[in-house]
């Protein structure tokens, strides 16, 4: 089961969809307001993408194609 709330980002002041797990276990934020992005991902407890604070969008472009078309 997995619980979705919309939260603001208190670091990176981004408007995002948090998907978690009820057991903690596993999370995805994704950016609404930058196409969608993934900005972090954790799988079973494995950090799979991680949110690059202090650093912004604009100078990192983290997880900016998802799908390559």
């Amino acid at each position: 089961m997995f619980k979705i709330d919309h939260i603001q980002d208190e670091y990176s002041n981004l408007d995002q969809i948090e998907l978690k797990s009820t057991d903690n276990k596993s999370l995805a934020k994704i950016a609404i307001r930058l196409g969608g992005s993934l900005q972090e991902l954790l799988l079973s407890n494995h950090m799979i993408i991680k949110n690059l604070y202090p650093l912004s969008y604009d100078v990192s472009y983290a997880s900016a194609i998802l799908f390559p078309f």
